[in-house]
């Protein structure tokens, strides 16, 4: 017997403003503040009000997705 193989899921294009959607006001602060992932000033803030910019947040989600999905491939997935 042959394994019947999947066809391949593509991936979604991107909207040209990135993987985040933060055109709402709660990703705006007056205050400047030191973003968290690569410590340069910023107002904006994520979705649980920590300073980050848009990008930098892109860029930790996308890691953390690659990440994942190579302990999923290699049968290392654990519980957190």
């Amino acid at each position: 017997m042959s394994k019947r193989s999947r066809p391949r899921l593509q991936r979604p294009e991107l909207p040209p403003s990135g993987l985040l959607d933060w055109h709402s006001s709660d990703h705006w602060s007056t205050n400047p503040a030191p973003c968290r992932y690569c410590g340069h000033m910023t107002n904006l803030r994520d979705s649980r009000k920590h300073p980050a910019h848009k990008t930098c947040a892109e860029d930790a989600v996308r890691q953390w997705v690659q990440e994942e999905s190579e302990k999923y491939q290699n049968e290392r997935l654990t519980d957190t």
